[in-house]
């Protein structure tokens, strides 16, 4: 089931509008409430900074934003005081209200949000992997490059094992029985250099 929630009537100047179309006005009876118009809504009113408009808002229930999220905006017309001729109390008395709502100063803009910062980009696995590798030495351990990269074994070792798939680096298993199916202890390396000793020729 739906659920409707009522709009408030409200009335308010622009303040600010960002590349995208996206508008941000203040309430009449109160600068520190703010107003978010919608990109679609200023468009289409042909809304810009320093008009006076009239929106239908519902509460915003974006945390940190403005208080007020407008369903509709259209501009508003300046209501001027109409002063019937002198002799009239009623006249003077509004035409006094007039003077005095000119006086007035015009309420400070709230001031305009930051945009927020880019995402972060996307970590690149495979670099980091090899980039701990040559910090290590050339040669080490699943466990040791995890550490070195700030995450789990479990983890790394998926990018271990798609790195020397591909042929950008080596292993070595190591088994201490012949029955053995899994691995002891599996070291990777830079080159298969890294990874035999000194003076070891292997099998022709």
């Amino acid at each position: 089931m739906t659920s409707y929630i009522p709009y408030t009537e409200l009335h308010g100047f622009i303040i600010s509008q960002i590349a995208t179309g996206s508008t941000f006005a203040v309430c009449e009876h109160d600068s520190s409430e703010q107003i978010f118009i919608p990109s679609q809504l200023a468009r289409m009113q042909n809304l810009v900074p320093g008009d006076r408009i009239m929106v239908r808002a519902i509460p915003n229930r974006r945390e940190g934003g403005a208080k007020w999220f407008a369903v509709f905006a259209a501009p508003a017309e300046v209501k001027s005081v109409e002063v019937k001729p002198a002799g009239s109390q009623l006249a003077e008395a509004l035409a006094n209200l007039a003077v005095a709502a000119a006086s007035e100063p015009a309420p400070e803009p709230t001031p305009t949000p930051e945009p927020e910062p880019a995402p972060k980009p996307s970590v690149d696995w495979f670099a980091r992997a090899k980039g701990a590798l040559v910090k290590l030495g050339d040669v080490a351990t699943s466990a040791e490059i995890a550490d070195e990269c700030g995450t789990t074994t479990q983890f790394i070792s998926f990018y271990l094992r798609a790195l020397h798939h591909r042929g950008e680096i080596c292993r070595a298993g190591v088994r201490s029985k012949s029955d053995q199916q899994k691995d002891s202890l599996v070291y990777w390396g830079s080159t298969l250099d890294d990874l035999i000793p000194a003076g070891i020729v292997g099998d022709k």
